[in-house]
């Protein structure tokens, strides 16, 4: 057996007699919250589109929107492809998975700007949307008009 640790999240190949296997090394959680600090979740002025509750289907109207006005949801941000990539509610368990998507969300609304858009019908008021992505919108001077989907 063989220690492979590296240093910070990487995928490499291993040669496992005559098959290459790709390894991807995960951070800890640790590494990942100091991590969410850093990709990138910007979208560009009136781009940015918001949703709460996946079941509801807002997820799904959310991606569709984004597409039609070239916008962009949390998770198409190259910060949000990175936290889905490691699939961290099976990595650290459910809360830590979303203090990370709660961080990264934050992240998202602090740097949006103009009109937002948000696709919230029958949203969770316990849930990321309504505990800080919508206090940190309206905190925001650059947001200047919300547009509510329910």
């Amino acid at each position: 057996m063989w220690d492979l640790t590296v240093p910070g999240p990487h995928d490499f190949y291993v040669q496992a007699a005559a098959t290459a296997v790709l390894v991807h090394n995960c951070p800890t959680y640790d590494e990942a919250l100091a991590q969410v600090e850093n990709v990138d979740v910007s979208t560009a002025p009136n781009k940015a589109v918001f949703y709460s509750n996946a079941a509801a289907g807002n997820r799904a109207r959310a991606i569709a929107f984004a597409q039609k006005i070239g916008g962009t949801t949390l998770e198409q941000t190259p910060g949000g492809q990175w936290l889905e990539s490691l699939d961290p509610y099976n990595l650290y368990g459910p809360a830590r998975a979303d203090a990370l998507w709660t961080r990264l969300s934050e992240r998202y609304a602090q740097g949006a700007s103009g009109e937002i858009n948000a696709f919230i019908r029958d949203y969770n008021p316990a849930r990321v949307w309504a505990q800080t992505e919508w206090d940190t919108l309206k905190a925001n001077p650059d947001v200047y008009s919300y547009r509510l989907h329910y």
